[in-house]
């Protein structure tokens, strides 16, 4: 790892003297700071170290010691200004803080104003699943509040599957099963009657518990889901869909691997969910 910085801190280079204004959601906190370079050689700095207050306002939060990440570049006997991020918890609460920075003997304060930031991390964020048409699939999925506010959990809208390809299969096949004295309308009616036939149904799905709870900053929850594909799934085909979670999406990727139980002949009796 790279030193976090050059030269002697107060002596080589010092911080301007002001109060310095930061703002953002946790991961992307950041204001800008300025230096000066007291020397006559080239200073660089990467990481400072900002400290809590021994004493705190009425409404004003006590951030922990942390980490300043700063790319300044100064050459000798100069000023600059950089911006600084600072590495914040991501479950750290919205609100006001202050902390400060000692170089050499001048201390800096920071104004610290952390923002609400919403984030729902499903995982995994894709699925691939293997079923006959009409079976019912069971899996775990993992959501996690990845923000720094609660976050309530929505209901799960329907699913819908599409067949890869769908488009251009049924354009084929329509054309392969009309005759040469078929007019325009009859091309048409049989198209349409192939595509109805083979868009899959709504896929029936189940969730444990009953999504309508609340997540806290951090917080992971096992969502149990029940998932039965559709009954007129052709075998042999591949489907895409997702599950969107309060907007977050997980990808569904489908191979059918058989048709529903009343239909298999002994031949296909034996095929199973891998």
């Amino acid at each position: 790892m790279r030193p976090a910085f050059t030269g002697n801190p107060g002596v080589d280079w010092q911080l301007a003297e002001d109060t310095y204004r930061f703002s953002g959601p946790p991961e992307d906190c950041s204001g800008q700071l300025t230096f000066v370079n007291l020397s006559q050689q080239r200073i660089r700095i990467r990481r400072l170290e900002a400290v809590a207050p021994s004493r705190t306002r009425k409404g004003v939060g006590k951030l922990r010691t942390t980490e300043l990440r700063v790319r300044a570049n100064l050459a000798p006997d100069s000023r600059g200004t950089a911006t600084a991020q600072l590495k914040l918890p991501p479950s750290t609460p919205p609100g006001h803080y202050l902390a400060h920075m000692v170089i050499g003997d001048r201390k800096v304060v920071l104004d610290i104003h952390v923002t609400p930031f919403r984030l729902l991390e499903p995982e995994p964020e894709e699925l691939e699943l293997v079923g006959t048409a009409g079976e019912t699939i069971a899996f775990t999925l993992a959501v996690t509040n990845a923000g720094n506010v609660p976050i309530e959990l929505q209901r799960i809208a329907p699913v819908w599957l599409t067949e890869d390809d769908w488009t251009e299969r049924i354009l084929v096949s329509t054309l392969q099963e009309t005759g040469e004295s078929d007019d325009f309308a009859a091309f048409s009616q049989r198209l349409l009657d192939n595509a109805r036939r083979d868009i899959p149904g709504p896929v029936q799905l189940t969730v444990t518990p009953a999504p309508e709870l609340t997540l806290a900053p951090g917080q992971t929850i096992d969502l149990k889901l029940s998932l039965t594909l559709p009954d007129n799934l052709r075998t042999g085909r591949e489907y895409t869909g997702f599950i969107r979670i309060n907007g977050e999406r997980v990808e569904l990727e489908v191979y059918c691997n058989g048709p529903p139980a009343r239909e298999r002949t002994p031949e296909t009796a034996g095929a199973t969910n891998e």
